[in-house]
């Protein structure tokens, strides 16, 4: 039921982050609150203490990392990655964290990676120049 409701979410916030290029913390505070209560309650119930320690290790992790992404690219002169991206990733890193390192691991560089692709098949199709940025593609 946890992982259900954050999909709701994590649909939501596709949508808005397509159309404003936002994730707002109206929805990303709660998303974050109902992943951690569900998955402690799920841990609670079954036992599963270290699980939801890495749960905890995992979503910080996650976040750390993108927030010194996000620092970098900001003294770099562009803000690639936003707050709303470093909160989701703390999201992101705590569910796939109930899965082990491994589903961690995979899930947030998998992002990169599809970014990548498709940037590539933007640049092989002339949609977008080498120095535009992707949320200039032309439609």
């Amino acid at each position: 039921m946890t992982f259900a409701a954050i999909a709701v979410a994590c649909v939501c916030l596709a949508a808005m982050d397509l159309d404003v290029h936002r994730l707002p913390d109206r929805i990303m505070w709660p998303t974050m609150g109902a992943l951690i209560v569900g998955l402690f309650v799920a841990a609670a119930s079954e036992g599963l203490w270290g699980i939801f320690g890495r749960v905890l290790v995992t979503g910080l992790v996650c976040g750390i990392g993108y927030l010194v992404i996000s620092l970098v690219s900001l003294a770099r002169g562009s803000l690639a990655l936003g707050l709303g991206d470093v909160k989701l990733a703390m999201v992101l890193g705590a569910g796939l964290g109930w899965f082990g390192w491994q589903s961690v691991m995979v899930g947030m560089y998998s992002g990169f990676l599809v970014g990548g692709l498709v940037a590539a098949m933007l640049l092989v199709t002339g949609k977008i120049r080498l120095e535009a940025s992707l949320p200039s593609v032309r439609r």
